[in-house]
């Protein structure tokens, strides 16, 4: 009972933060969600170092930078063209510099440790900057894009969480995660549904249909993430990826579903524009 109230005192503090920010300004939404993503970067880097010989610590503050670049170059609005050009040629002998280190460590595996520091990159800091880019237009927040996702990924979460607790029996994918279940999966999927319909009352950007198609999805990616975070987890051998959030473990923990819901959310949009449907 006392794990159940600090997660839900943790939950309401930083989904305060979060919405304030989108609300606030657009340099507020930036630098809030440049700070959890860098938190939840390096919750990575940190876990992964677990997987084999253990990284120095300049390789992962290096993996750090250069997943900072990427998520600036998303960031378009609030840098001079020129600027972002710079980054992105630079970032490419970034990239390649997590290559040509493995030649002076002397490490087993060493394109294992590659795979995982590029992989790295590509999970957080690009998903985490792809939301803010789609979420923000000439310095304008996309509030209907930003707290929609945030919402639906949130009622999944957490819906899923007390159905399963309350309800569930079948075991979802045993093998992976132990205490998730069909039953929780189905609650949150429901009610992730039932946000989309409240969300498309209150932005008419999408249809209802759109919101619901949606919600299907963000439920169906963010129980994805979860799971694979479990995996990368269970891997080696540790319950939670941090301890910085009481009652939810680390950010990356908690941002685990969101990080691969962006991408295929960004995608279900990206097919609705090309079709003109909206």
């Amino acid at each position: 009972m006392k794990n159940l109230a600090l997660r839900i005192i943790t939950g309401l503090l930083g989904a305060g933060v979060i919405i304030g920010s989108i609300f606030l300004d657009a340099w507020a939404f930036v630098i809030v969600f440049g700070l959890i993503g860098t938190a939840t970067h390096v919750e990575y880097m940190r876990t992964v170092s677990n997987l084999s010989t253990k990284k120095p610590i300049f390789e992962i503050v290096y993996a750090i930078l250069v997943g900072l670049i990427f998520f600036l170059i998303l960031n378009k609005y609030f840098f001079d063209a020129r600027f972002i050009n710079l980054l992105g040629g630079l970032n490419i002998a970034f990239l390649a510099g997590f290559i040509i280190a493995e030649i002076f460590y002397n490490r087993d595996n060493p394109f294992q440790h590659i795979g995982l520091n590029i992989l790295g990159i590509i999970y957080i800091p690009m998903a985490f900057g792809h939301y803010i880019n789609y979420g923000l237009e000439e310095d304008v927040i996309n509030t209907w894009f930003a707290v929609g996702l945030l919402f639906m990924v949130w009622f999944n979460d957490s819906f899923a969480y007390f159905a399963g607790r309350l309800f569930g029996k079948t075991k979802l994918f045993e093998r992976i995660s132990p205490k998730k279940t069909w039953e929780g999966f189905w609650g949150g999927m429901l009610m992730t549904i039932v946000c989309s319909v409240i969300l498309s009352v209150l932005y008419d950007d999408l249809t209802l249909f759109q919101w619901m198609g949606w919600a299907i999805i963000v439920s169906l990616s963010a129980t994805l993430g979860d799971l694979a975070e479990s995996l990368l987890k269970r891997s080696i051998h540790i319950k939670d990826s941090g301890s910085i959030l009481p009652g939810h473990g680390g950010f990356l923990d908690r941002f685990d579903g969101f990080v691969i819901a962006v991408p295929f959310s960004i995608a279900y949009l990206w097919v609705l524009n090309f079709f003109n449907l909206v």
